[in-house]
């Protein structure tokens, strides 16, 4: 965001509205979601895990590896959508990132990987990564379960 008489972007969980440099734009982002890249994900299955480029990308990541049809994950999408709308104070920053392998042309292939290197069968299946080192796996989990694993304490 561009404070339009300055032309300062700042990023500040403040209340303060100016500081000695002006203005100060509040940003509350919570999440940051994307789709997987086909790049990305046969980066994973030739390097048995994620490009640190993704894992990295933020201090809190999420990788949620998926299927289409699954309805844990027409679940988990709802909410996923809703904390992008109410991005709640308080709630750490995190990179989400999709793949819903099923709608790919390598999605047997990627099937196969997931099942095998990271031995977990079930969708929707998600990895958490804090400073690009993995922290946890779940399956199907709520909102809640979903930003316990990124707060501190």
């Amino acid at each position: 965001m561009i404070f339009p008489a300055s032309g300062i972007v700042r990023e500040r969980r403040s209340a303060s509205a100016f500081d000695a440099n002006g203005p100060v734009v509040e940003v509350l982002k919570v999440i940051t979601r994307r789709v997987l890249s086909e790049t990305e994900a046969r980066c994973a299955m030739a390097e048995g895990d994620f490009p640190d480029s993704v894992r990295s990308s933020n201090r809190n990541v999420a990788i949620i590896l998926t299927q289409d049809w699954c309805s844990q994950w027409t679940a988990m999408r709802r909410w996923l959508g809703d904390l992008e709308r109410e991005q709640p104070e308080g709630s750490p920053d995190v990179d989400v990132y999709e793949l819903e392998y099923n709608r790919t042309v390598y999605g047997n292939e990627f099937m196969r990987f997931k099942e095998t290197v990271f031995g977990n069968s079930l969708v929707p299946y998600v990895r958490f990564y804090r400073d690009g080192r993995l922290v946890g796996e779940s399956n199907y989990i709520d909102k809640r379960g979903f930003l316990s694993f990124f707060t501190v304490g």
